[in-house]
């Protein structure tokens, strides 16, 4: 299982800041749609209200700040982990929210939720 703290670690690896709204709701959906894959074919119609009603915002509010944060965050910078999941993209070429949404519910999925000793701190001090 993904942790909010996985979600959190992954989204700053990404170079997004978290003193936008986005990166809050990014949690939010990403630990949606982690928990049932299957809200990916729904991101607009099953996901953005899901969370809306969650965190009590509008669903346009939902899309809107994810949207700011992707567009206004060092993620276009090319961090290695960025680099490595968007290598299809340019600096001036952003993905949609669905895109980011859909390509980090999967990362998250197949190397933090199948690998929970990548992010185990104890393991990692045991091993200086």
């Amino acid at each position: 299982m993904v942790s909010r703290v996985d979600i959190a670690r992954t989204l700053l690896d990404l170079g997004l800041k978290p003193r936008f709204k986005g990166f809050g709701v990014l949690i939010q959906v990403l630990l949606l749609t982690t928990a049932d894959p299957s809200t990916l074919y729904g991101i607009t119609t099953v996901v953005y209200p899901t969370v809306a009603q969650d965190i009590g915002i509008k669903a346009a509010s939902v899309e809107r700040n994810i949207r700011t944060a992707l567009l206004s965050t060092a993620f276009r910078t090319g961090t290695p982990l960025a680099q490595k999941l968007f290598y299809d993209y340019d600096m001036l070429d952003t993905p949609t929210n669905s895109e980011f949404i859909s390509i980090v519910t999967l990362y998250l999925l197949t190397n933090i939720a199948s690998h929970p000793e990548a992010y185990d701190v104890n393991q990692a001090s045991n091993n200086m």
